[in-house]
């Protein structure tokens, strides 16, 4: 049968999709700067803060940092066109985007989920026991709109003292349905302090993922007395019970060799892939791949000389469609993504997001998402003409084909930098010794509620964006 010539009453999304899949993915660079400051005071996505997500039409949601303190988050259509925007001065971080469009924001210890017209649904607030804090670091959600929370729990203060004489640190796992009303928490703990294990609070990367079973997966930081500061896999089932609780490491450095970052799992729910900041025999950024069948970390892969410098916690780690993994990270004064095939054994392609001219170009995160419609979506911090820094993001093709040196001209004046050039000088290396694991048993023991939180967002029209395509 012949396609037909007209689309009378086509939405404009049916459109927008029927034309992706006639020409292909349009690959774009696009900033964002706030219309009531000039080029040079720029300040968004500094303090290692800038998240995105994608929905099932390839529509775009990017959240970011603004200063100190606040945030705005942005809906685009897949052309990058603005949908709306909001606005708050309460810290967030690590957005998560579902399917439906449906937007679900951590903001230290509450959550605010948006539909995707950005309707505000609900916010909630978690509390832990007497003395306790807990903090959301990372979401995600099942089919059924159920809403899962990971991050940490800590001693909170008042004044300059802790109050309380025995300080418990540890990690949760929250269900709330799609209302927002708790379901359960497991919590693990390692006691009291030195003592820890959590979600990486300071961390821009998706820590917690779900398999099509329904089993919960955290990627976090265990420390111990007795093994020191490693990375931490932790999974429980879809009644909250835990099924894996392990610690890995390179059996020659095995006090603290390095902590975790991102977690992904594979199409095939056969794998998770960790990013893991290594600091054995070199510096460097990797992945661990872990066997679900088998129950083993089973392939490993480390690129040296790939670290950031000021905090150890900024990688993040995707999977595509045909298993294809990708690591990013912040390195220096630059941005390297790696693509690795399915068993880490061969690098695909490296780009990084600098040259000589512009030397500090996508600054700071790189968060990255993918998206079938879109391919590989990163965003980050940049530099422009004026020395601001407004934020980055764009969508990249899996191959690696696209390269190049872009300028972007903002409405509010100057030039924003976009690099995405190849380089190859982050190679692979291995372990002094092998990669190891060991379980640490670890206890629960605290009680975390759920009540209405506070609604801190906010309607604004004082963001722009521009875009080049790449």
């Amino acid at each position: 049968m012949p396609l037909p010539t007209t689309f009378a009453g086509t939405s404009a999304r049916g459109e927008g999709l029927f034309a992706r899949l006639l020409t292909g993915i349009t690959y774009r660079f696009a900033d964002i700067n706030n219309t009531t400051l000039a080029p040079s005071a720029q300040s968004l996505g500094i303090n290692n803060s800038c998240s995105i997500g994608t929905d099932s039409l390839g529509n775009v949601y990017v959240l970011a940092s603004e200063g100190s303190s606040a945030f705005v988050l942005i809906k685009y259509n897949s052309s990058y066109v603005i949908q709306w925007q909001k606005f708050t001065n309460f810290g967030s971080k690590n957005l998560y985007v579902d399917s439906a469009g449906n937007c679900y924001v951590p903001g230290s210890n509450f959550l605010t989920k948006f539909d995707t017209s950005g309707t505000f649904q609900w916010s909630v607030s978690l509390t832990g026991g007497t003395y306790i804090t807990p903090t959301i670091v990372s979401v995600t959600t099942d089919s059924s709109g159920n809403v899962y929370l990971t991050g940490l729990f800590y001693p909170y203060r008042t004044g300059n003292l802790r109050i309380g004489y025995t300080y418990y640190y540890g990690a949760y796992v929250t269900k709330l349905d799609s209302t927002g009303a708790l379901q359960w928490t497991s919590v693990l703990s390692n006691g009291a302090s030195p003592n820890s294990i959590g979600a990486v609070a300071d961390y821009s990367g998706k820590q917690i993922v779900l398999d099509s079973s329904g089993n919960i997966y955290v990627s976090a930081v265990s420390t111990n007395t007795g093994t020191g500061t490693n990375s931490f896999l932790w999974g429980i089932n879809s009644s909250g019970t835990t099924i894996i609780q392990k610690q890995f490491y390179d059996s020659s450095y095995s006090f603290s060799s390095g902590v975790g970052g991102g977690i992904a799992i594979d199409p095939t729910n056969s794998y998770l892939y960790i990013s893991w900041q290594y600091s054995g025999s070199v510096i460097g950024t990797g992945i661990v791949r872990y066997n679900l069948s088998s129950a083993t970390f089973d392939k490993y892969s480390i690129t040296s000389s790939y670290t950031r410098l000021a905090s150890p916690y900024q990688s993040s780690v995707v999977c595509d469609s045909s298993g294809n993994v990708y690591l990013s990270n912040f390195a220096g004064n630059t941005l390297p993504i790696t693509s690795f095939n399915s068993d880490l054994s061969s690098v695909l392609w490296q780009k990084i997001g600098t040259n000589g001219t512009h030397s500090q170009d996508f600054l700071i995160s790189g968060y990255l998402t993918y998206n079938s419609l879109l391919g590989l979506l990163i965003c980050g911090a940049s530099f422009n003409s004026a020395g601001g820094t407004p934020l980055i993001f764009g969508n990249v093709p899996l191959n690696g084909s696209k390269s190049g040196n872009y300028t972007i001209s903002p409405s509010i004046g100057g030039t924003t930098y976009a690099t995405f050039q190849s380089y190859s000088t982050y190679a692979l290396v291995s372990l002094t010794g092998t990669l190891s694991s060991a379980t640490i048993s670890l206890s629960s023991g605290l009680t975390i509620s759920a009540s209405a939180g506070p609604v801190v967002w906010s309607t604004t029209t004082n963001y722009a964006t521009s875009t080049v395509v790449i």
